[in-house]
C-alpha cells in the first residue's frame, strides 16, 4: 500500500547543513499523497535552543510549542517555503515534518510519515 512521502529541505539540502548566524535559512516543505486522500494530522515542528515551536498553518507563523499544524485531507504539496529568516540564535535545530493518518490532533507515532533536517547555526 502506497504511504504519503513528507519531504523537508533546509537551503535545497535534505543536510545536515551548518550556516553562520547572519547567513539566511529557508525551510521548504513538500508531500507526494500517491492518491490518498484521507483525512489526517499534519505536524510541522522544530526543536530549537529556545524549545519546540510548531507551524501554525492558520496565520503562517511559528509559534511556541508542540502542537498540530493543520487538519485535514492529504493533497501533493509543492514545495513550499515555511522559513526564510537569519539571525537565528547560534544552537542546532531540527526541522520534522510529517502527516499521521489518525486526525485526532495527537502525535500518533504508529501512523507517522515524516522526515526531518538538521540545522547547526554558528557565530
Amino acid at each position: 500500500t502506497p504511504h504519503p512521502i513528507p519531504d523537508i529541505k533546509a537551503n535545497g539540502s535534505d543536510g545536515p547543513i551548518s550556516i553562520a548566524k547572519s547567513d539566511t535559512l529557508q525551510i521548504k516543505v513538500s508531500l507526494i499523497s500517491y492518491g490518498l486522500t484521507d483525512n489526517a494530522d499534519w505536524w510541522l515542528l522544530t526543536h530549537s535552543p529556545l524549545g519546540w515551536y510548531y507551524y501554525d498553518y492558520s496565520i503562517k507563523k511559528w509559534k511556541p510549542g508542540k502542537s498540530v499544524t493543520r487538519q485535514g485531507r492529504l493533497l501533493d504539496l509543492n514545495p513550499k517555503t515555511v522559513l526564510n529568516t537569519s539571525g537565528l540564535k547560534t544552537g542546532i535545530y531540527t526541522f520534522y515534518f510529517g502527516v499521521d493518518m489518525n486526525m485526532n490532533g495527537k502525535l500518533t507515532k504508529n501512523e507517522l510519515f515524516y522526515d526531518e533536517v538538521n540545522v547547526s547555526v554558528n557565530q
